[in-house]
């Protein structure tokens, strides 16, 4: 006979091994790597043995790297400007950061919302949350994207940065509820 508390221990035991598994498909993957070019850094071709060798990638010759970045901006505004913000120069992130503010906002957001979650908290943070503020302020934000992000960033910010957060999305949820921006696109 099972007794009654293995019973229970074992319901709390299945719950939590839910909780965990749920919090790991849905947590938020990083936006610059959502940008990256994919690249195969696994083998690929049949199994070594029998004679036969693993088919591996060659990495990008300097005329490729030359021809990628040759590239028109037009092709991927978002991909240079999602690269440099996590440069280690912080005036190249700063620069990006600015400069996302008027990138198309389907692709900017999830990089800027990177930044107001992970960025430098006394200057990269700042400026992604300026330059939401002003993509929202010019572009709209009908689908609530640039709203949900600053509010992420709230409840997840240290006081200072809560009370600047909490200001533009004051602005911008006021903006919003006169009908001034012009419509996501």
């Amino acid at each position: 006979m099972i007794r009654p508390s293995l019973v229970i221990w074992g319901l709390f035991a299945a719950g939590c091994a839910a909780v965990v598994g749920y919090s790991y498909v849905t947590r938020m993957q990083p936006a610059v790597a959502e940008l990256a070019p994919k690249r195969s850094t696994l083998p690929s071709g049949p199994a070594p043995g029998n004679g036969e060798s693993w088919v591996t990638h060659a990495a990008p010759s300097a005329a490729e790297e030359t021809e990628r970045r040759a590239a028109p901006a037009s092709a991927d505004p978002v991909f240079q400007l999602a690269t440099d913000v996590s440069s280690q120069d912080a005036a190249t992130r700063a620069a990006a950061i600015s400069a996302l503010a008027t990138a198309p906002p389907k692709q900017a957001i999830s990089v800027l919302q990177e930044v107001l979650n992970s960025g430098d908290p006394r200057v990269d943070r700042p400026l992604a949350l300026s330059s939401l503020r002003e993509m929202a302020l010019n572009h709209g934000d009908g689908d609530n994207r640039i709203r949900n992000a600053i509010r992420y960033a709230i409840q997840n910010g240290d006081a200072a940065f809560v009370r600047e957060a909490e200001a533009v999305l004051n602005e911008i949820e006021s903006a919003s509820s006169r009908g001034e921006p012009a419509p996501l696109h």
